[in-house]
């Protein structure tokens, strides 16, 4: 048993001394199980040991945990060779000044972190080569753009990678026409009128329909048909690929088809909108470079068909994997589904990580930029744990944000000899700003704490002075104040977390944890966690960052309530 102490306190520590002092249990545990596998059949004991040596070893400072570690398991704290950060790779044929990268989202839906990596790929390398960066609004098809998307899509981009320019495919559609005709008279796109069966059916059989034959008259004539007598599902304009080609999507695809709507952002009805394939084949001949999603590959030799039909530039394109958060989901349609079953409070839940949900989080842009670079370029698909993005972002916050007490499920600790007196605290460990608490002789310490506490033994009330706990009731603590307040006899105590008990706010802090476990929807994914915080928080600003000690990062999201991000 001894051994195993031993182990769950040095990997505590270990962990801890690596992130800025703040050990993590889900961190430690998997190293416990791998040393001693026997004991996974107690891994209940095991999170709760590993639970309690954490919080124990988060109350004391780097220099003293690097100290115990030293003193326990010298061999671990030899420094390892930095591993080198990823950094994105050189564009082929690139020329500083000249890049053009771009992102181009239909605002069918809200971003996610999936689209933060493609994002900051093209975002990044255009700064790398003082290019250009935009963000191409592809709103082609009228039945999926909704106003809520546009906004949405705009604010999460400019939060996270503001761009040089923002262009919309639908400012384009009488330009997209003007191709389209010069296609069909160089008898490079016919119009068909067969049925969508019999159009499936012959890409099926590699067939060609009679109406590839159609004269450049006839076309013409049933060109314009399109935009007067016919109606939705009676002709389409097709590309001549390659009915024969291995790749499906070369096999004569559908280029322009009619759509009797009027478009949300223009107020017209066009009549005859591009598919996908076409406007973006046409707009990516404007840029130089552009990284996507491997989801696209397919269609690539089409783009390059149709962007060789009308002689346009060719850009270098480049398919990347997506990456998948464990424990969450980036599809539309599971959201919508979780939010219609109002399980999640819609597309900005915390528990969510659309870049929405992220941000109001509290999770920051640097820290997402840092974290899709990191996950690296490359079209292996791979699953990524919260984790590693909230560590990434838990780094940065640390070096800025202000501290202050929280006390969550508060009880009474009576401390007998105490003179009402100031405390004087630090609002950041590298900062010499201060901030003042009064204290006396009745202070608010968190239930959860009594596991440490034990009649006739000090601890230490952090900031503030050692107490010896006199004995301890249900709902209330006696205490005395210790005789004892040197330095290294603080050292040696377990701090305790306190707050006035008559100076103080009530606090609600958001919880969000996965939302899935094992692929099951976690029935514990929202915590509501309510206690009582330092009044010098009435100075913290909305939608600013604090560290409530001890506790974690949260994120104030009105006057009383905070979501805990990291």
């Amino acid at each position: 048993m001894k051994n195993l102490n031993e182990a769950i306190r040095k990997y505590c520590l270990k962990n801890a001394v690596d992130y800025n002092g703040k050990c993590s249990p889900k961190a430690v545990i998997p190293k416990i199980i791998y040393e001693f596998p026997e004991e996974k059949r107690n891994i209940k004991k095991i999170i709760e040991k590993v639970e309690r040596t954490c919080e124990r070893i988060n109350s004391m400072s780097i220099k003293e945990q690097k100290k115990e570690l030293e003193f326990l398991a010298p061999e671990i704290l030899v420094e390892k060779k930095v591993k080198e950060k990823y950094k994105l790779p050189d564009l082929t044929n690139a020329v500083n000044g000249r890049v053009i990268t771009a992102f181009p989202p239909n605002p069918s839906k809200h971003l996610h972190i999936g689209h933060a990596k493609t994002i900051v790929i093209n975002y990044e390398l255009a700064k790398k080569y003082d290019g250009k960066f935009i963000l191409r609004i592809e709103d082609s098809n009228p039945k999926e753009v909704k106003k809520e998307y546009y906004e949405s899509i705009i604010n999460d981009v400019k939060w996270l990678a503001p761009p040089d320019e923002i262009i919309y495919i639908s400012d384009n559609f009488d330009y997209y026409h003007g191709l389209m005709k010069k296609l069909i008279l160089e008898k490079n796109a016919y119009v068909c009128t067969c049925d969508k069966e019999t159009i499936s059916e012959n890409r099926w059989n590699k067939r060609e329909c009679n109406c590839r034959s159609n004269s450049i008259k006839k076309n013409m004539e049933l060109w314009e048909k399109m935009f007067s007598h016919f109606k939705e599902g009676d002709a389409v304009l097709r590309l001549k690929g390659d009915m024969g080609s291995k790749n499906t999507v070369m096999r004569d695809p559908t280029i322009a088809r009619i759509i009797n709507k009027k478009h949300s952002r223009t107020r017209k009805n066009h009549k005859v909108y591009p598919t996908y394939d076409f406007p973006t084949a046409v707009e990516d001949a404007k840029i130089t470079h552009r990284y996507r999603s491997k989801e696209f590959e397919l269609r690539k030799e089409l783009q390059e068909l149709i962007r060789y039909y009308l002689n346009l530039k060719q850009p270098k394109i480049y398919e990347i994997a997506r990456f998948n958060i464990n424990g969450s989901t980036t599809k539309g349609r599971e959201i919508r589904e979780l939010i219609k079953n109002k399980i999640v409070n819609g597309w900005d839940d915390p528990r969510l990580v659309t870049l929405k949900a992220l941000r109001k989080r509290g999770i920051l842009p640097e820290a997402i930029k840092e974290f899709v670079i990191e996950s690296g370029i490359s079209k292996t698909e791979g699953e990524i744990d919260l984790n590693v993005l909230l560590n990434t972002n838990r780094k940065i916050i640390d070096k800025k944000a202000n501290r202050y007490f929280f006390v969550p499920n508060p009880i009474k600790l009576f401390i007998s000899k105490l003179k009402p007196q100031k405390i004087k605290a630090k609002l950041h460990p590298e900062k010499n700003e201060k901030r003042i608490l009064n204290i006396n002789d009745e202070v608010l310490i968190s239930k959860n704490d009594l596991k440490y506490l034990k009649e006739g033994e000090e601890v230490r009330l952090k900031d503030a002075f050692n107490v010896r706990i006199l004995n301890i009731m249900d709902d209330a603590i006696n205490s005395t104040l210790s005789e004892n307040q040197t330095l290294e006899h603080s050292k040696k105590l377990q701090k305790i977390q306190w707050v006035p008990s008559n100076s103080n706010i009530k606090i609600k802090v958001i919880e969000p944890h996965l939302l899935f476990i094992n692929g099951k929807l976690n029935k514990n994914s929202l915590k509501i966690v309510e206690g009582v915080g330092e009044i010098n928080i009435n100075s913290v600003k909305i939608n600013e960052i604090v560290q409530f000690e001890r506790y974690g990062f949260c994120k104030k999201e009105n006057k009383n309530t905070f979501i805990k991000c990291c």
